[in-house]
């Protein structure tokens, strides 16, 4: 699909296509939610730049850990 077909679409095909970019952006670890996804977008970056592990959704206060598990 190019970014043109995306102006010709209805509603529900620009929600299918939101679907669809979350699905994949979910199986190559980008994202670990469907919620918005700046969040997970901005985790993914910062602990692929910086080699830290992210950490379950269910971990509170922290998203990631080192090498040597420091938070």
């Amino acid at each position: 699909m190019h970014s043109d077909d995306l102006r010709v679409q209805g509603v529900g095909g620009l929600l299918s296509a939101y679907a669809s970019v979350m699905h994949l952006l979910l199986h190559h670890g980008i994202v670990r939610s469907f919620n918005n996804p700046v969040a997970d977008v901005g985790e993914w970056l910062v602990s692929t730049k910086l080699k830290l592990q992210l950490v379950a959704n269910s971990s509170k206060a922290y998203d990631t850990v080192d090498g040597h598990g420091r938070r």
